[in-house]
């Protein structure tokens, strides 16, 4: 699968918060694909090389387990392993260790107390409680170490609106449902000790309807259809809940065109609905509430510099002179900013959060625009952004750490590839250990700038080291 190029944007948004305005200077972004393979929404398991000794997750451990993917080609780099754990349990390792030694010992460095003989040369499963732990061959360091880092549990509230096609179904793995995003959310942030307290609401809470519904008639530029209809949220929600997530399986287009001749029209901003060259379409008079008539319509012509389509549509005629057309986007996009890269390839913004933040830097509302995708990776970009609202950055996407392999000329996540990286697919991995941050909606890193993710979502500890 090609790399997909970001269009990024920004925002500026202002928010009165106890009477003092606060802002953001920018929405993370998610870009859509011009293309989805069938396999181009699948994640798959990231194989370690054995290195003698070594750690892993138990497969009883449910929260982080941090160990840095390159020692699969550099050993020297797995000395330092980081597994989270709740406060009162402990955390659950197993260890594959050498039979070049006759005994294996931990040593507790937060205790000082030697743990002897806690291991054999097959896999063990140990239990850990928090705290910095050596691994000892024969009373010898081996300068191996197990960081069991502690954490408060924490709960993350947010509310939660689902947009569903008219027929209100939605067979790929990727579609969204409430109890769904809950289960995703809760599987990837347990990594940081942290899971979900969202609550659903209704379309009308927000004074909009079940179907999402853009009207692409008129010519737009750049995000200004988008922004138009995030103004229109704004002033209406009536909530105190600081993090809303808007989950869209579909989205309509509409257009009201007057009918050229022979059943043509010219339909603005055709490229931004992301639909193909036949659609089913249902057409009505323009503004008469009659019954309206299902047809195909047939793109003859794009324009892709003013983004018009020409098409045609049996029976729009009939309609004359001016005719009502709707329909559902298979794999919905926000119609944000579309940038042309060639007569043949353009890429889209697909998912936002919008984040408004205090004076300083902590975000204090979030609202999310969620289009979904293919496959399970479709749920892993709803996390990105809601990574955003917790106050993490975009991240360095390294290539050479083989977190991304390439099958048949696809490219496929692993399980150990970060959630934070501004590339699809997405993989579920949150880190311990200090992350280059990137300028947001791009793989550019910021000079010096670094996170550490578990921090940052369990402690609210999101000022990166400069």
């Amino acid at each position: 699968m090609r790399k997909v190029i970001f269009v990024s944007f920004v925002v500026i948004l202002l928010l009165g918060c106890s009477g003092r305005k606060t802002s953001s200077p920018s929405a993370g972004a998610t870009p859509a694909p011009g293309t989805n393979p069938p396999s181009a929404g699948a994640v798959i398991e990231f194989v370690w090389d054995t290195l003698v000794p070594d750690v892993f997750a138990s497969e009883n451990h449910k929260y982080g387990f941090d160990k840095d993917p390159k020692s699969k080609f550099y050993p020297e780099l797995a000395k330092d392993i980081y597994v989270s754990v709740k406060k009162g349990e402990a955390a659950k390792v197993s260890l594959q260790l050498s039979n070049s030694y006759n005994k294996h010992s931990l040593f507790n460095v937060t205790t000082q107390q030697m743990v002897v003989d806690c291991c054999t040369n097959k896999a063990t499963e140990l239990e850990l409680s928090e705290g910095h732990y050596e691994i000892y061959g024969d009373n010898m360091p081996l300068d191996r170490h197990i960081h069991v880092i502690g954490y408060n549990e924490k709960t993350v509230p947010a509310e939660y609106v689902q947009f569903d096609a008219e027929d209100g179904l939605c067979f790929d793995e990727g579609c969204y449902s409430f109890e769904g995003v809950k289960e995703n959310f809760d599987r990837v942030y347990s990594q940081a000790v942290t899971k979900n307290a969202f609550v659903e609401r209704s379309h009308s809470d927000f004074s909009l309807n079940k179907i999402l519904t853009f009207n692409l008639t008129a010519p737009i530029q750049g995000d200004e259809l988008m922004k138009e209809f995030h103004d229109m949220v704004m002033h209406n929600i009536n909530s105190e809940q600081n993090r809303i997530i808007f989950a869209i399986n579909s989205i309509e287009w509409e257009w009201n065109v007057y009918v050229e001749q022979f059943d043509t029209l010219l339909l603005n901003n055709y490229l931004h609905a992301n639909l193909e060259s036949t659609h089913n379409v249902l057409i009505s008079s323009c503004g008469v509430a009659t019954q309206a008539q299902k047809s195909l319509l047939t793109v003859l012509g794009l324009d892709r510099k003013n983004q018009v389509a020409k098409v045609l549509i049996p029976n729009a005629s009939s309609y004359s002179p001016c005719v009502s057309i709707k329909m559902e986007s298979e794999l919905p996009v926000l119609p944000t900013g579309i940038k042309i890269l060639s007569e043949t390839a353009f890429s889209k913004t697909a998912q936002v959060a919008y984040n408004y933040l205090s004076a300083d830097n902590k975000v204090i509302r979030s609202m999310i625009y969620a289009p979904r995708f293919m496959g399970e990776h479709s749920l892993n970009v709803i996390l990105h952004e809601l990574g955003h609202s917790l106050g993490l950055f975009d991240v360095f996407k390294d290539e050479t750490e083989g977190t991304y392999v390439y099958i048949n000329g696809n490219e496929f996540a692993t399980s150990e590839a970060n959630i934070m990286t501004y590339t699809m697919p997405t993989g579920p991995k949150l880190r311990y250990r200090d992350l280059q941050a990137v300028i947001t909606s791009t793989n550019n890193i910021i000079e010096d700038v670094y996170e550490n993710q578990w921090n940052c979502i369990n402690l609210s500890d999101c000022n990166p080291k400069r």
